[in-house]
């Protein structure tokens, strides 16, 4: 699982490599938008910041003091991207933290420096009498073993050639000149007809090793990603196979508000990162008039005076021998039952039960209680209609 996607989650043992300078932290060794086409500018980047937006001049050249000081302006905003990173993947662990790094990788002349954040988790590690495993002194030597070993080999190895091959039955045919090994009319027939079998027999095995793609889920998905896997397998293949940038959506930008705005009415803020903003996907909300109109209509529902018991609840659990991760809308309790709710901002047509399923037991994970224990719905903001639809069965969870 990547740092990112790990925000706002726990586990009991994390571990975390590649604690390495010029790796975490990345160094300068990032690609500028200055030099690289490949890398989106800042001033058409949603999450720019204020002081990254006075490049480019627009009226003229920069110079090359300009430029200069606004790599470092980057190289500064780069170093609390990495930061933010690092109390990430710091923090995730209920028990057992255990990060790594090292003096050699498989292509390094010299060796590398342990990472900043490896030295503060060895220096707190020491004043909390916690184990330091292994601490291997900076190395003499100053060849890398990877390298003197040779290099690898690609893996599986191409069973066949057709350039070999063509040139193999090139070598054959130089090699027959031996009169002796001339064909009579009848044999020739016979060969003649092996061949024509042979050529039948490379083409159908040809055909039957064409690459098709089997496109495999991600080790963790999203529960939507699920959910699209049980209903249009085909359809999210093409889209895994073949991926492409989503446009930035105003809808879902108000859908995120929408969210947002309901934690602060139950008196509620979650720490969030624009990579798993809560709302993010809903795209029914299509103009602000309709974002006030959808307030307004919460604020009359049966859930408005309701104390939650935890709002924008993000999970991760196996599902199907895949992690699995989402938020929870809202969880209330009453009389020892919890509510799993998620709220539509959008028509009860987009209302889907596995969707609640997932939810429910995510609740049942977290809060460590029975399915029994817990009721989910759809609340359909607009109208206030509560939809409580049967749930489907889900594949073996731990």
């Amino acid at each position: 699982m990547t740092i990112h996607k790990a925000k706002g989650l726990e586990f009991p043992v994390v571990i975390v490599p590649g604690f390495v300078e010029g790796a975490f932290p990345g160094g300068n060794s990032r690609s500028r938008w200055m030099k690289s086409a490949a890398v989106i500018p800042w001033h058409l980047r949603e999450d720019r910041t204020d002081e990254l937006t006075s490049y480019p001049a627009r009226d003229r050249t920069p110079t090359a003091k300009e430029l200069d000081a606004y790599s470092e302006v980057l190289q500064d905003h780069d170093l609390l991207e990495d930061q933010r990173l690092a109390y990430v993947a710091l923090t995730r662990a209920e028990n057992t933290l255990i990060a790594t790094g090292h003096w050699w990788g498989p292509t390094q002349q010299k060796p590398r420096i342990p990472g900043r954040y490896l030295d503060q988790v060895r220096t707190t590690s020491d004043e909390f009498d916690e184990a330091i495993a292994y601490w291997h002194d900076e190395p003499l030597d100053e060849k890398n073993p990877y390298l003197e070993e040779g290099a690898g080999f690609m893996w599986p190895v191409a069973l066949e050639s057709p350039a070999k091959v063509q040139a193999l039955a090139e070598l054959v045919h130089a090699a027959n000149t031996d009169e002796a090994f001339e064909l009579t009319a009848q044999e020739t027939e016979i060969t003649e007809q092996w061949d024509d079998d042979a050529r039948v027999l490379l083409e159908e095995a040809r055909r039957l090793r064409e690459p098709v793609v089997n496109v495999q889920l991600p080790a963790t998905v999203s529960a939507s990603v699920y959910i699209r896997a049980l209903r249009e397998p085909e359809l999210l293949a093409r889209d895994l196979a073949r991926p492409m940038p989503s446009p930035s959506s105003a809808a879902s930008s108000r859908g995120t508000a929408f969210h947002a705005w309901v934690e602060t009415q139950y008196g509620q803020q979650s720490l969030l990162d624009p990579d798993d903003l809560p709302g993010a996907g809903d795209h029914d909300i299509v103009s602000d008039q309709q974002l006030v109109e959808l307030k307004a209509a919460f604020k009359n529902c049966v859930f408005a005076n309701v104390t939650p018991v935890a709002v924008e609840q993000p999970f991760a659990m196996l599902v199907d021998g895949r992690v699995l991760r989402g938020r929870i809308d809202a969880v209330f309790e009453t009389n020892g039952r919890f509510d799993v709710i998620d709220w539509k901002t959008g028509s009860a047509n987009s209302a889907d039960a596995m969707q609640l399923a997932l939810y429910r037991l995510a609740w049942s994970r977290i809060a460590n209680v029975p399915l029994e224990q817990i009721d989910a719905g759809f609340l359909v903001v607009q109208t206030g209609e509560l939809l409580r639809p049967q749930l489907p069965d889900l594949p073996a969870a731990t």
